[in-house]
């Protein structure tokens, strides 16, 4: 019976220590994180800029990061974030870092994020963002569209991107994917107090008439916001 509770002890004792140690990894992680979205917000503000030594130390701590706790999906969505800032930097900053494969890196990232938070909308925005940037017009990107739409159909960020994105390449888009366009567009429009700030903003478009040309008519009495703007379009060029 000793033997017993000195056994249990030691288990007791030994899960103690475990719990600690991996607390300890978690927190550091979570400082890790904060630091690494300081240096990341510094980057995008207007006026200042990361150079290759403050960039390859923010590398650093991401990796750090995602060895303390891995396959957390906060962390992968993290460096999604992280990739997706670093290939917008100046090409001359790429070439000294040597980093030639950011988009493919957030790519990659993301479909690990999602395995974790199938659910969530933005990750699957942040897919579909990565390969049209990638130019990967396929049936993953169709895929990402269509659950970015559907699962954050209140989500004004994720409906404006597919919608402005896809419309930038809608020429690339297969059928189905430009029928996604349509919805998020209509989305987007629906949830502006005021939809003519965005007609303005579709007028830049090159493309928005062959968008206009997939808009199905619809009785005057049902009008979508994105059918009384094509048609008006179409009014006017006639």
């Amino acid at each position: 019976m000793l033997a017993v509770k000195k056994f249990i002890l030691a288990a007791l004792i030994a899960l103690s220590v475990l719990a600690a140690y991996i607390s300890i990894r978690w927190a550091i992680a979570d400082i890790l994180e904060t630091q690494i979205r300081y240096q990341l917000g510094k980057a995008q503000t207007a006026g200042h800029r990361l150079d290759a030594r403050e960039w390859r130390l923010t590398q650093d701590m991401l990796q750090k990061t995602l060895e303390l706790h891995p396959d957390y999906s906060a962390y992968l969505e993290l460096a999604v974030f992280f990739y997706q800032v670093a290939a917008g930097r100046p090409q001359a900053l790429l070439d000294e870092l040597g980093w030639h494969d950011s988009r493919r890196q957030a790519l990659k990232y993301a479909r690990s994020a999602l395995l974790k938070r199938p659910t969530w909308p933005d990750l699957w925005d942040d897919l579909f963002q990565s390969k049209i940037r990638l130019k990967q017009f396929d049936n993953e990107l169709t895929g990402a569209m269509e659950r970015a739409v559907t699962l954050g159909a209140w989500e004004e960020q994720v409906q404006y991107d597919i919608a402005f994105d896809g419309l930038d390449e809608w020429e690339n888009l297969p059928a189905a994917a430009q029928q996604t366009v349509l919805k998020a567009m209509e989305q987007t429009l629906s949830m502006q107090k005021d939809p003519k700030s965005l007609y303005k903003e579709m007028q830049e478009y090159a493309s928005i008439g062959k968008l206009c040309q997939q808009v199905n008519p619809a009785p005057d009495d049902v009008l979508s916001l994105l059918t009384q703007y094509c048609r008006q379009q179409n009014s006017e060029m006639q």
